[in-house]
């Protein structure tokens, strides 16, 4: 190495373009500590305490268990009844659209929208005529859904 590079490498390195003489600050070191010494006694106090704890919970859940009522799950469309089918398609909330839908009858099949359901009578709005068509829910054999 030259004298250059040895000079220059126990220089401090520069900071500001003036270089002001500071007194380096020392180091904030912590002087002190504390350690807990633990006892027997404490340990089971906690024990305790921990037991207590646990037999609380687990009447408490036992209490949340028995008041909570036992949630059904919701049908699938394909273990619908007809009936139960014809109820999906008209409560349909009102920001989903229509789903059309193919009812097969002892006569012939519909394609279309259901409308309403009073008193046995289905109201169907269909594909092909414009007039709605009404259908007793005993004549109906199949309700499948199409899309929208």
């Amino acid at each position: 190495m030259s004298d250059k590079q040895i000079t220059s490498s126990k220089q401090r390195p520069l900071m500001y373009i003036s270089q002001p003489d500071f007194t380096p600050a020392p180091g904030g070191m912590q002087q002190s500590f504390v350690v807990k010494q633990s006892t027997r006694v404490s340990e089971e106090k906690e024990l305790e305490v921990r037991d207590e704890v646990s037999k609380v919970l687990e009447e408490k859940t036992d209490d949340i268990k028995e008041s909570e009522p036992k949630r059904t799950r919701k049908k699938r469309f394909s273990e619908m009844d007809i009936e139960e089918r014809i109820q999906f398609f008209i409560n349909l909330p009102d920001n989903l659209p229509k789903t059309m839908c193919q009812i097969t009858t002892k006569d012939r099949s519909y394609r279309g929208v259901i409308l309403s359901y009073e008193e046995g009578l289905v109201s169907i709005k269909t594909l092909t005529s414009p007039r709605k068509v009404e259908i007793q829910l005993d004549d109906i054999e199949a309700i499948n859904a199409i899309g929208f």
